[in-house]
């Protein structure tokens, strides 16, 4: 799950190289449709989208299956 296609390429492809089957949404809004036909082992999601945001993504699948493994990471930096 990743908002920017440079971004979603990018973790595709190291995925791929690796043998991984890989589905890229980027549209939050389907995410779990897809989740509950595809049942994916592991859901890699950004933190910061639109419309439904990567903490949203992450209690959804938990809430759906909470055994399903989770990579969530973001691109925007902070200073504290």
């Amino acid at each position: 799950m990743e908002d920017d296609d440079e971004h979603a390429g990018l973790v595709q492809r190291v995925l791929e190289r690796d043998q991984h089957e890989v589905r890229v949404l980027l549209d939050s809004k389907r995410i779990l449709e897809v989740i509950k036909s595809r049942k994916p082992h592991i859901v890699v999601t950004d933190i910061n989208m639109p419309h439904f945001d990567g903490i949203n993504v992450i209690e959804a699948v938990k809430a759906f299956d909470p055994n399903n493994k989770i990579i969530a990471f973001t691109a925007v930096g902070s200073t504290v």
